[in-house]
């Protein structure tokens, strides 16, 4: 899933997504092509702590 619905799902706005993944904290994204998505595994992981 992109960034911006990922961080719907989390309650959080894209941006700070943006900012976890530089931060190495969060979901952990996957670049496709130029851009990040991330596996539903990992954004059901991370919202369940």
């Amino acid at each position: 899933m992109d960034r911006k619905n990922a961080a719907s799902a989390l309650g959080r706005s894209a941006k700070t997504l943006s900012a976890w993944a530089r931060l190495k904290i969060g979901p952990t994204p996957v670049k496709v092509g130029g851009r990040i998505f991330y596996r539903w595994a990992e954004i059901q992981k991370f919202a369940s702590v």
